[in-house]
């Protein structure tokens, strides 16, 4: 006699089953994957306390070697901040971009949306490569014979300051109708 078993005790074997003490269950295994443990605590402490050190350590580092100097550094590190000094060549200034727009999600909601919708998602490629070559040919000659650091100054440059705000509106009603 012969009985099917649940798919919800289905058991996986354990550490102890080398040396043949049984099985712990998906479910039991899946309730204790999801909860942390006093070793994963102590990582992510360990981890938190290694930053906030890091940081406290470079911060009065920098403020040390930078004690008498005022207000036209903070000026500089601004623009330093913002656009490298204008120093930086293409390919840093590229991949920090990529980075920021490209995000664990779509890395991993691409394959998914490919397996869904089909290969016709693969025309973003192309898309994506004619933004870049407008970006390269177009607007950035423009921002950078400006030097303004986002469309937002052009469009007070080229208009006012509401229109100014009202793109920045546009893009942030944008970013909240993105975000799920």
């Amino acid at each position: 006699m012969s009985s099917a078993i649940p798919s919800d005790t289905t058991t996986v074997p354990t550490d102890s089953d080398a040396a043949g003490n049984g099985h712990q269950s998906v479910d039991d295994l899946s309730r204790s994957l999801q909860r942390f443990n006093w070793p994963d605590y102590m990582v992510f402490v360990m981890m938190l306390i290694s930053c906030i050190f890091i940081g406290i350590y470079f911060g009065y580092k920098d403020h040390q070697k930078h004690k008498n100097r005022k207000t036209a550094r903070r000026d500089s590190e601004a623009l330093d901040y913002l656009v490298g000094g204008r120093k930086m060549s293409v390919f840093p200034v590229s991949v920090s971009l990529v980075a920021s727009w490209i995000s664990g999600i779509s890395l991993l909601g691409t394959s998914t949306e490919i397996y869904v919708y089909g290969t016709q998602y693969c025309y973003i490629v192309f898309a994506i490569v004619l933004m870049g070559f407008a970006m390269h040919y177009i607007f950035l000659p423009v921002f950078h014979d400006l030097q303004i650091t986002s469309a937002y100054e052009y469009l007070q440059l080229r208009f006012d300051k509401r229109m100014r705000m009202f793109g920045s509106i546009l893009f942030m009603v944008a970013c909240l109708l993105w975000m799920p």
